[in-house]
């Protein structure tokens, strides 16, 4: 029977959170930093290419307020920990862009 090895994270361990705009062909990318004040500051609204991030009552600041206070101690009920497969010798441990 295998082992398998998980790796699981915390607020505290993320070096960034990646959004990347999901239109056609697009694959933008904005990268923001754990400590920004995203959730309080400027609105982001639109991808580098100019394509909207908003709608549906989503946004990418909503979104990185919710991850980062469920993500931290402000997770009053519960707190949200990614898992991920550890990555093997053949994996680059980087992606690719």
């Amino acid at each position: 029977m295998p082992i398998e090895r998980r790796v699981v994270v915390g607020w505290s361990d993320l070096r960034a959170i990646v959004f990347e705009c999901a239109s056609t062909g697009c694959g933008a990318r904005v990268v923001v930093r754990p400590d920004a004040e995203l959730d309080k500051g400027e609105r982001v609204e639109k991808c580098p290419n100019g394509h909207l991030w908003i709608g549906d009552g989503l946004s990418v600041n909503k979104t990185f307020g919710t991850l980062k206070q469920q993500m931290s101690s402000g997770g009053k009920v519960f707190k949200v920990l990614l898992q991920f497969d550890e990555p093997t010798a053949s994996e680059p441990t980087v992606p690719k862009q």
